[in-house]
């Protein structure tokens, strides 16, 4: 009778080691999961509002960066002249639109 609950033992334990190892990756997987469904659900919350603020004419971020575009651009073209390096011909003021496009 000894033996048998050794063996029984024995078994019960191998089960264990190779059970726990497997749900523990499977937890770690699971967690990483909700992780990333929760973060791709608070940039959709961002982008929607976001997408709010400029439907209501707040256009404050994408001017700033129009503004530090314009500011390095005129950074390199001031380099670009004192290197004496060839420089691109400057854009029109009012480029031609394309066919049926009405800025408002």
């Amino acid at each position: 009778m000894d033996a048998d609950l050794v063996l029984i033992f024995g078994f019960i334990l191998a089960v264990i080691m190779l059970v726990l190892p497997f749900a523990y990756i499977v937890n770690q997987r699971v967690q990483g999961h909700e992780e990333r469904k929760l973060e791709l659900k608070a940039r959709a919350e961002e982008a929607k509002a976001e997408q709010l603020r400029f439907s209501n004419g707040d256009y404050s971020k994408m001017e700033e960066r129009v503004r530090e575009l314009e500011r390095q651009a005129a950074q390199l073209a001031a380099e670009q002249r004192a290197n004496g390096t060839p420089q691109l011909p400057p854009v029109p003021e009012n480029p031609a639109t394309p066919t049926g496009y009405e800025p408002s």
